[in-house]
């Protein structure tokens, strides 16, 4: 079993890798493309989930990210005070709902997802 302090470092090692390395569409043969569904996913200090704009429950998260998993998705990720080395536990719960959905994941450092995180 894994240690909780070993296992948050090890998500943050592989979000950082994944950050904003995820393209939002695809090229098809002969030059046309279609866009991917991406997902905005924004975190307050206290833990309030906003999707695409809306609240809604961190337990909502799983099956919208289930959904958007099945269309082959992306989410972009940003939380508050994203550039601050510290998270709280709220944010980490909700972190840890969005890397167990095994979609493809960008980080931001802002909640307007116009600033891709620094690797």
């Amino acid at each position: 079993m894994i240690s909780g302090l070993r296992q948050t470092a090890i998500l943050l090692v592989t979000a950082a890798l994944l950050a904003c390395s995820a393209p939002t569409e695809v090229r098809m043969k002969g030059g046309s493309s279609i866009a991917l569904r991406t997902d905005k996913v924004f975190v307050g200090e206290r833990g309030a989930v906003i999707l695409n704009g809306k609240m809604i429950d961190a337990a909502a998260l799983a099956p919208e990210l289930a959904k958007l998993k099945a269309e082959n998705g992306i989410v972009w990720y940003s939380r508050e005070n994203m550039t601050s080395a510290e998270v709280t536990d709220a944010q980490m719960i909700v972190f840890k709902i969005v890397v167990a959905a095994r979609v493809p994941i960008s980080l931001f450092s802002d909640g307007t997802f116009t600033h891709c995180a620094e690797r």
